[in-house]
């Protein structure tokens, strides 16, 4: 009994320890955990060291970059020092940067450059060693360094009055950009007016060594780099871009041209003919006066004329040349049996026509020649000869749909399947042989040609029966491009496609314009070939084959038949309605 009260009083006193150690712990006071202050945003960093720049008037121009540097949470939670370069050194003066404007060569390091000025953790000048290196957030190395009094910073002079504090960021100016020779950068480009599908030469320095080593942007669109060396690169001005802002993303940074591109639009407007035949030629003169062949009828009377555009006035002409027969009477060269198709001009005033009859001895058929001062009196230049492979023009029997000058006055015509040039001497020699089309490409049985363009000793054919354009230099003949689908599909050399391509021009860019006619969709446009083999819709599409003018793909075309461009790249096209249609780039 007394070891059981024994135990009892033991217990009780155990309990009494713990409740009083408990009271005693209550009773405690408790010390309140420190509340940490909050840590600066990115976007009050930002903002702070903004109002340090946009503060100096000096530092306005690397105050707008600034604001692209995209700063993250964990480079301002460490602190960020800047050196801000002042606007004196962004104009830098150079005849080592190969540009088409001289003494403008203007350097502004963009976004990307940016971070080669911030360095992490908030530096003190004052207790920092020369000879100190930084790493800038890009990686860059900085090295600080003391001469006498003056700091520099790669060889920069640095200004150690502190511009700001707080909020984990301190600012400096610098008097020059660090070390920025070696980094990409864009000097200007070749021409600052572009259109989509024409070639742009950019100008720079320390670009990628090749094309792949360079993504090119405009308006965010991806271009194709045809060639690429450091201080140039050649790319197609993709489809859809408007804004113009071009962009190059090398050596692991994104750099910007200093002015955007002016981006241009293909107009359409009909500038003359209604009522009229279809147009099978169009050609301009050395004075940009427009002349085509319209295939008028009157009821049901073929009455085929000659039309010229100047100034904004259309004149009308039916020639007459001297009787064959010798009676000295003049005739009309155009009869209700007679059609007329391609049209060209010399550099020395006069206009070469060709005409077809149907049948032959229904009308004069062959190549005729006015002089544009005096239009209504022609000459039976040839085609009247009894061979078409003939040596000379007198003995040359031509039947034709294309034709074309050089910048010699030698006449080109697709005749019987040949491409044949005619001197202004008169000798006759082939150019392009028709079995030449075969052996170029198997598959071709016949070509039907309906545009030549000229460039050098490069002679563009268009070959609507195969759906193709082909070219002839000096490494022989090929396809440039189409793939005899006769469905008109934009894309490079043989990979694109054409309905059927009638009427071909050159522009002084190199490109080549050709009429295309897909049949198929009811489908009339204007498609370009860049001298890189890039095809382009450039306008048309709309209406099903209904005149409508309108910018681009909101114009249509009544079938296209014939183009011609003048000395300032205005492209005019002959229509089946009898229609001029002009094409301004702007």
């Amino acid at each position: 009994m007394n070891k059981i009260h024994q135990l009892s009083k033991y217990f009780l006193g155990l309990i009494c320890v713990v409740l009083f150690a408990a009271s005693c712990k209550k009773s405690d006071p408790v010390t309140p955990k420190p509340v940490e202050p909050a840590k600066p945003t990115v976007a009050e960093v930002t903002t702070s060291v903004n109002t340090a720049l946009t503060g100096k008037d000096t530092l306005s121009q690397f105050a707008a970059m600034f604001k692209a540097a995209g700063l993250t949470q964990a480079e301002v939670d460490a602190g960020v020092t800047v050196f801000a370069p002042s606007n004196k050194a962004y104009t830098l003066k150079t005849t080592s940067i190969k540009k088409v404007t001289a003494n403008t060569d203007v350097y502004l390091p963009d976004s990307s450059v940016v971070k080669d000025y911030i360095v992490p953790g908030k530096v003190d000048i004052t207790k920092t060693t020369s000879g100190t290196i930084f790493t800038a957030l890009s990686g860059k190395k900085l090295v600080l360094t003391k001469v006498g009094d003056k700091w520099l910073l790669n060889g920069v002079f640095l200004n150690i009055t502190v511009l700001s504090t707080g909020d984990n960021a301190v600012v400096f100016s610098i008097a020059g950009l660090l070390n920025t020779s070696t980094l990409p950068r864009i000097t200007g480009v070749a021409d600052v007016k572009t259109f989509p599908g024409w070639l742009l030469t950019i100008y720079g320095a320390n670009l990628g060594l090749t094309a792949d080593k360079n993504i090119v942007k405009i308006d965010g669109i991806a271009a194709t780099v045809h060639t690429a060396s450091p201080d140039s690169l050649i790319i197609t001005v993709p489809q859809g871009v408007q804004a113009g802002i071009l962009t190059i993303d090398t050596k692991g940074r994104t750099i910007t041209a200093p002015q955007n591109l002016t981006v241009q639009k293909a107009n359409v407007t009909t500038i003359a003919g209604s009522g009229g035949g279809p147009v099978q030629g169009v050609a301009l003169d050395a004075a940009d006066n427009v002349y085509w062949t319209d295939n008028y009828y009157s009821g049901n009377t073929a009455a085929a004329r000659l039309v010229k555009y100047s100034a904004g006035q259309i004149s009308y002409y039916r020639p007459t040349f001297p009787n064959p027969n010798g009676d000295g009477k003049n005739i009309p060269v155009l009869n209700s049996k007679t059609t007329l198709w391609a049209i060209a001009a010399n550099s020395q005033g006069q206009i070469y026509f060709a005409t077809q009859s149907s049948p032959d001895t229904a009308g004069y058929r062959g190549i005729f020649r006015i002089n544009a001062a005096t239009p209504t009196t022609a000459e039976w230049w040839t085609g009247f000869g009894a061979s078409a492979t003939a040596t000379t023009k007198d003995n040359l029997w031509v039947s034709t749909s294309a034709v074309t000058f050089d910048k010699q006055d030698n006449f080109y015509v697709y005749n019987s399947g040949n491409v044949q040039k005619i001197t202004p001497g008169g000798a006759v020699s082939v150019v392009i042989d028709a079995v030449a089309f075969k052996s170029a490409e198997p598959t071709v049985k016949t070509v039907s040609s309906y545009g030549i363009a000229l460039s050098g000793s490069t002679t563009y054919v268009s070959d609507a029966t195969n759906g193709r354009v082909w070219v002839k230099d000096n490494s022989g003949l090929k396809v440039l491009a189409g793939n005899n689908t006769h469905v008109a599909k934009d894309g490079v050399g043989t990979a694109a496609q054409f309905g059927a391509p009638f009427g071909i021009v050159l522009d002084k860019k190199g490109n080549l314009y050709v009429c295309d006619n897909d049949y198929g969709t009811s489908k009339f446009i204007i498609r370009m070939i860049n001298p890189r083999g890039v095809v382009t819709t450039i306008a048309g599409g709309a209406g099903a084959g209904t005149d409508i003018d309108g910018i681009g793909a909101a114009a249509g075309f009544n079938g296209v038949n014939a183009i011609a461009v003048d000395s300032k790249g205005t492209l005019y096209v002959g229509t089946d309605a009898g229609t001029i249609r002009k094409i301004t780039f702007q």
